[in-house]
């Protein structure tokens, strides 16, 4: 996908759509593959994403990857998938993410 924008090629959008569970399964999905990584430590986490950046983005190491978000949603109305003030979470797992430094919503 990099390699296609950078051609000037546009986004092929999901005109369809995911539910929240759907985005949920697929994120557990991908954290199988990475299942090697302590989700605990925050450097290993930021060692593992640095080094897989790179390696889509410069090396184009892998596969062809999607990336599927919902940036147009106002998070004020709709939260976030890392929790806000204010917002319900939805586990126990999003509630040490509402106040994680690299959570957008805390900068």
């Amino acid at each position: 996908m990099l390699q296609h924008l950078s051609q000037g090629k546009p986004f092929n959008q999901n005109l369809e759509g995911h539910s929240f569970a759907e985005f949920q399964a697929i994120a557990v999905e991908r954290e199988k593959v990475d299942e090697a990584v302590d989700w605990t430590d925050d450097s290993d986490i930021y060692k593992h994403v640095e080094t897989q950046y790179w390696n889509y983005v410069e090396n184009q190491v892998g596969s062809e990857y999607r990336v599927e978000y919902a940036a147009d949603l106002n998070a004020d109305l709709f939260g976030n998938g890392f929790g806000m003030p204010n917002q319900k979470l939805v586990d126990k797992n999003q509630q040490k993410y509402a106040n994680h430094p690299w959570n957008f919503a805390n900068f």
